[in-house]
């Protein structure tokens, strides 16, 4: 079972390795550098088995969160079979939902966050147009289903849209929360 202890440190090094390479990949800095090379080289063919899924929203790409999303939980698994010898088909179906959960909900929570600041924003009259503009072509097409689904004869205001928008996040995640914790430990508890 030692391997298997060492096999879950390496996915866990491996994970940083990919972290830091998706951080990177937002910094302008030279491509081209041997550092950037070496880490593409590690990264790449892991990140390439996942970028044909086109997960994405708005101009946010989440293939590189489901390729680090699967390496979470088979390391988690590695882990449980290491400590207990075994795995159930419940096990790993709650570690799938569990990794699943943690995903939306991360994308919940930053779709919360990001109103939350365009709505403290539209309250004090923030300047900086441009990063507004962006944070809109996000924000603009959730507010509008929202008002479609909560007040289909006429139109809240923007900043109205915006704190119902981060209300419903915030009631997603807890209730999602609770239910798919719930879920998890009804499958972890299956005989198969």
């Amino acid at each position: 079972m030692n391997l298997m202890i060492v096999l879950a440190d390496v996915l866990q090094v491996y994970i940083l390795v990919l972290t830091i390479r998706i951080f990177l990949s937002w910094v302008a800095a030279d491509q081209s550098h041997p550092v950037f090379r070496a880490l593409g080289a590690v990264t790449d063919p892991w990140f390439n088995l996942f970028r044909g899924m086109r997960l994405r929203l708005g101009a946010f790409d989440f293939s590189p969160m489901i390729a680090i999303g699967v390496l979470i939980v088979v390391q988690g698994l590695v882990l449980r079979l290491a400590r207990q010898g075994s795995l159930s088909v419940g096990v790993v179906l709650a570690a799938i939902l569990g990794q699943l959960w943690a995903l939306f909900s991360s994308v919940v929570f930053l779709i919360g966050v990001l109103a939350l600041v365009r709505f403290l924003a539209v309250q004090f009259r923030w300047g900086g147009e441009s990063v507004w503009q962006v944070l809109d072509a996000l924000l603009q097409p959730m507010t509008r289903y929202l008002n479609r689904v909560l007040k289909r004869d006429a139109f809240f205001p923007y900043a109205t849209s915006l704190l119902l928008l981060v209300v419903l996040t915030v009631l997603l995640t807890v209730a999602g929360g609770i239910g798919f914790g719930l879920l998890g430990l009804l499958l972890e508890r299956l005989p198969v």
